[in-house]
């Protein structure tokens, strides 16, 4: 009975490192790939807004006052960026 669920958690483990890792790098990558890095990134940039939203919604976790301040946190830091960005292209030095 021990091997069975020895056997079980060695399955389960190679799932995780299956789908959790490696297909989900190769369809990051592939992503990258087809729509470039800046909008790869953008995209990325939304991904723990995602998971919060997916945890309160799936596993009924609480919604708390750090969370709204990550979500403000999230676009603030893409405009920055975007706008870094900007400036260095058009040979801004501000």
């Amino acid at each position: 009975m021990k091997s069975i669920s020895n056997f079980s958690g060695y399955a389960a483990l190679g799932v995780i490192v299956l789908f959790g890792t490696i297909l989900s790098y190769i369809f990051f990558l592939e992503g990258i790939k087809r729509i470039g890095a800046t909008k790869g990134s953008l995209m990325a940039s939304i991904e723990p807004v995602v998971a919060t939203v997916l945890t309160v919604l799936w596993l009924s976790d609480t919604f708390q006052i750090i969370d709204l301040i990550g979500f403000a946190l999230i676009p603030s830091t893409v405009i920055f960026m975007t706008k870094d960005r900007k400036n260095k292209s058009e040979g801004h030095t501000d």
